[in-house]
């Protein structure tokens, strides 16, 4: 399997490399964040969890509910090959998820970033299920706006 070196900045300014091989468990792959709550290593409030992927709630909402599913095989982002099996059962899994949540019947609102653009957080693949409020259009906080 192919290494990789992942090197990302925190919000301080301070570098971290992580070393991994992709396609593994995430368990295996011990300096990834969400690995770390996949292996039981920090404690989370976990949501749902099958064999593919696991669901549980973010540390930092941004809405009432505000809930990642991440798959249980460390994937950078979309940009990172992901099999279209994996994506596909996380996608069947989101509404289940938002019925846990208690938000399938009102509304939700999913979300997936990629690159650094997309002021991802964490490398690692993973999806938003946000609710429990009446969201209005996608507001982009101190983004550059496209105008035509």
């Amino acid at each position: 399997m192919p290494h990789y070196l992942l090197t990302f900045v925190d919000v301080l300014g301070l570098s971290t490399s992580v070393y991994f091989e992709k396609g593994l468990p995430m368990s295996e792959n011990c300096d990834c964040l969400f690995c770390k709550i996949v292996a039981g290593e920090i404690p989370s409030k976990i949501v749902y969890e099958d064999d593919i992927c696991m669901a549980f709630d973010d540390v930092e909402p941004e809405a009432p509910v505000h809930t990642l599913l991440v798959p249980k095989q460390h994937y950078e982002n979309l940009n990172d090959n992901v099999p279209a099996e994996v994506l596909g059962h996380m996608l069947e899994t989101l509404p289940k998820v938002a019925e846990i949540k208690g938000v399938h019947d009102s509304g939700y609102r999913t979300i997936m970033n990629t690159g650094p653009d997309s002021a991802a957080t964490v490398p690692h693949l993973h999806m938003h299920l946000m609710g429990g409020v009446l969201f209005g259009r996608a507001t982009f906080e101190n983004s550059q706006r496209y105008n035509n």
